[in-house]
This record gives structure tokens, C-alpha cells and sequence, in this order.
């Protein structure tokens, strides 16, 4: 399976558009939700055509993590899904973000991410045994 963007509700009520890489896992997303699907559609073409001229940068959170983010003349376009422990790694996961975006193919339709996914209060499962 190639690399390929995909939709959802954010919150707030708009759309973003998230990457999905080949083996479906969630590789980075847009930095802001687009009022309408066609937006959504029309940024992740756009972060598709700039994401490899556009520069990389990085930040350490309040979980101590490493997070990239790509901007495009000083507009923020993508941030990565999840922290690092290393800057390292997130510079191999922004290159890796770069790859799959310049392949990447628009995948229509908005993804439901149930609220039990979204809002676990901790762990899916007990050490019940």
C-alpha cells in the first residue's frame, strides 16, 4: 500500500488531513483544521507539492519529547504525530514525513475516530492475571 491522506473531524469542528504511510501508520498531520473538506484537500495538496523545499524545525515539549514541524515561508504546514526521545529520530521521522508526502495520493472521504480511541483516560488493558 502506498502513503496516502486521509480526513478527519478535528474538535473545534474542521477538517484536517492526517499522512498514513504505507503499513497505515500515522506519520505526521496538518498543523490547523480547514473549514471545509475541499480546503482540506486543497492543503494537503499543497503540503504534497512544498514539503521538499520547506524547512524543518524542532521543539521540546513539556513531556521532554522532540517534535518536528515543516514550514513554507514561514507558514506552519505539518507537525509530527507523536514525540521523540531524540532529536535524531525526530529528524529521521521528519525526512521520513518528506518521503511519503512527495508520494503520497488524496484518499477522499472523513475518517470517524470513535471517542473511546480518542479519549482513553489510560491503559486498554489491567494486569489481571
Amino acid at each position: 500500500m502506498t502513503p496516502r491522506f486521509r480526513f478527519r473531524r478535528l474538535p473545534d469542528g474542521t477538517i484536517g488531513w492526517m499522512l498514513l504511510g504505507g503499513n497505515n501508520r500515522l506519520i505526521g498531520m496538518a498543523a490547523t483544521g480547514s473549514p471545509t473538506p475541499a480546503k482540506a484537500v486543497s492543503g494537503a495538496e499543497r503540503a504534497r507539492e512544498v514539503v521538499a523545499t520547506a524547512d524543518i524545525t524542532f521543539m521540546v515539549a513539556d513531556d521532554r519529547l522532540w517534535y518536528w514541524r515543516i514550514h513554507d515561508a514561514g507558514v506552519l504546514i505539518a507537525v509530527s504525530a507523536s514525540g521523540f526521545a531524540r532529536r535524531l529520530d525526530a529528524l529521521r521521522a521528519a525526512k521520513r514525513f518528506i518521503r511519503a508526502a512527495t508520494t503520497a495520493h488524496v484518499q477522499l472521504g472523513v475518517v470517524t475516530v470513535p471517542d473511546r480511541v480518542r479519549e482513553r483516560p489510560g491503559p486498554s488493558r489491567t494486569g489481571t492475571r
